[in-house]
């Protein structure tokens, strides 16, 4: 079984380096590693220099992360996808976890979130979905509430070509929300383990970095909803 994990980027690369290492000591080794430059200004190569052997690097115009996501896994040969931010990082038993859960019954084996600060500490926060603590407790509820919560769930590459990706023309949405929506839809099969855990990095350009109540982001939380009630009709 091979894992092929998907970074888009775009000009901040402060992390970059940390978020590559932790993919490439992983215990189970059959995976690659896709990076998509969508569209920076700053040049990523210093960034990458020593790493060029190990990673495959895709360029693009800038197209925000929903196409730079679909860019890099339609580029991918992997039959199952890690979604991994470019400050983000995985533990070194991440993949071996996620092939314990992988079965022809599940499509999307759900992740829980535990919070770093800039220097890589733990924060002492977390967010576990209930999908890891309860047995089949996906629900309609994921289209008012992204329940699922971990951007860096695991999914197979037949359930991503089934539901035809991530959003791409509407930016101010959040991607992996509707993809989790539209994966529901079609009746996809959420596992979720408590054991599969990844390290996601709160600092000041992060937008979630102690800002879920701002007007901010309650606004793009309600523009979000809106875009689901047109698109789908129902909330």
């Amino acid at each position: 079984m091979k894992f092929s994990i998907v970074i888009p980027c775009y000009n901040d690369f402060g992390f970059l380096e940390e978020t590559i290492n932790s993919c490439l000591n992983q215990t189970y080794k059959n995976f690659e590693i896709i990076l998509v430059d969508d569209g920076s200004i700053t040049d990523i190569a210093p960034y990458i220099e020593k790493f060029k052997n190990q990673i495959k690097l895709i360029k693009k115009q800038n197209g925000g992360q929903g196409s730079a996501r679909n860019l890099g896994i339609r580029n991918s040969s992997g039959q199952w996808i890690v979604p991994l931010d470019s400050d983000d990082t995985i533990p070194e038993n991440f993949l071996e976890i996620a092939l314990k859960n992988i079965s022809n019954e599940n499509d999307i084996i759900v992740s829980s979130q535990i919070h770093i600060n800039a220097n890589g500490d733990l924060t002492g926060g977390s967010f576990t979905s209930m999908i890891a603590c309860v047995p089949g407790y996906m629900n309609a509820s994921i289209i008012s509430t992204n329940i699922v919560g971990s951007n860096t769930s695991v999914f197979s590459r037949k359930i991503f070509d089934s539901i035809n990706g991530y959003e791409e023309q509407d930016r101010k949405i959040f991607e992996d929300w509707d993809l989790w929506i539209k994966a529901f839809f079609v009746g996809a099969n959420f596992k979720g383990d408590i054991n599969l855990k990844y390290f996601y990095r709160l600092h000041d350009k992060n937008e979630w970095a102690g800002n879920q109540d701002s007007s901010d982001i309650l606004a793009r939380v309600n523009y979000h909803k809106k875009f689901i009630i047109e698109k789908y009709g129902i909330l």
